[in-house]
């Protein structure tokens, strides 16, 4: 199964990934910093982009079986514009 993960590089999605890969999972991961990303897995693609960027997201999405979002928002606008 193959899941876009967002908000891989926060506190419960760097969890989700262990998770996820050791459930035999493809993982692809959108992040706006691939250095936070410290995993390094054959099933785990990191792809660099925004949530906010359709196009980004767009290209994150193809061929993927679910979503799952980890997203924080801290108080910001990380899930809308405004």
């Amino acid at each position: 199964m193959k899941i876009l993960l967002l908000g891989a590089t926060g506190r419960v999605g760097s969890f989700l990934v262990d998770l996820l890969l050791e459930a035999k999972c493809e993982v692809i991961a959108l992040v706006r910093d691939e250095q936070k990303i410290t995993i390094h897995h054959e099933a785990l693609t990191v792809l660099k982009g925004n949530t906010l960027n359709e196009k980004d997201l767009n290209l994150a999405l193809e061929n993927v079986d679910g979503v799952i979002s980890a997203l924080n928002t801290g108080g910001e606008n990380i899930l809308s514009k405004t």
